[in-house]
């Protein structure tokens, strides 16, 4: 009996070892796995730095080239928005933006006085300007809707009025498949809308 109880134990203590080993196994893994991801996050986050930087130079290139025309710059957030009004010196329309300076920034851009304006989606829905002829998305969430709302609300074509809206994408970054779904929208398949592949 003495034997058979050692024995047990002995079985008990190598079975427990193991799963020890299984769970710090399991454990580096994860932490392994957790690593890789913070990397690639990283990785990714660098890349999309350097495109900004390149998409910076693009907007001025499309500001340049559309001289003469209304042009709205569209950004995902207030911070990008804010450095580009900064860097080129042009109005920047925010939800911060008090409803009597919105008012007044949007009449200034309809009578030509604010050529360009640059907005951090307040523009997406709710206000139609007809007078805009250019639209530069620098960056924007993976929403078709928004996306949606940008190419044709706030572009909205006049009888026979064209109008171009730009999509800056940092290649080799997720901003190239989130642009790929969104295109498969409907309201890219009308006669009407027209693609110009342009990567930085």
């Amino acid at each position: 009996l003495e034997k058979e109880e050692l024995k047990k134990r002995q079985l008990e203590a190598q079975s427990k070892a193991l799963q020890e080993k299984l769970d710090v196994d399991a454990k580096k893994l994860k932490l392994e796995k957790l690593q890789l991801q913070e990397e690639e996050k990283k990785f990714e986050q660098k890349r999309i730095a350097r495109g900004g930087r390149a998409k910076i130079r693009k907007v001025w290139e499309l500001i340049t080239s559309h001289q003469g025309e209304r042009v709205i710059i569209f950004t995902a957030d207030n911070k990008t928005a804010y450095l580009l009004g900064r860097k080129f010196m042009m109005p920047v329309l925010t939800h911060h933006t008090k409803a009597a300076e919105r008012k007044e920034m949007l009449d200034f851009f309809r009578s030509g006085k604010y050529p360009v304006l640059i907005s951090s989606k307040v523009l997406n829905e709710g206000v139609d300007v007809p007078e805009a002829s250019v639209g530069i998305i620098v960056s924007g969430s993976g929403s078709i809707r928004e996306h949606v709302q940008r190419l044709g609300r706030i572009l909205r074509a006049g009888d026979e009025k064209q109008a171009l809206l730009y999509e800056l994408i940092s290649a080799g970054t997720s901003e190239e498949s989130v642009s790929q779904r969104r295109r498969e929208h409907r309201a890219y398949k009308t006669k009407s809308f027209r693609r110009f592949g342009r990567r930085n």
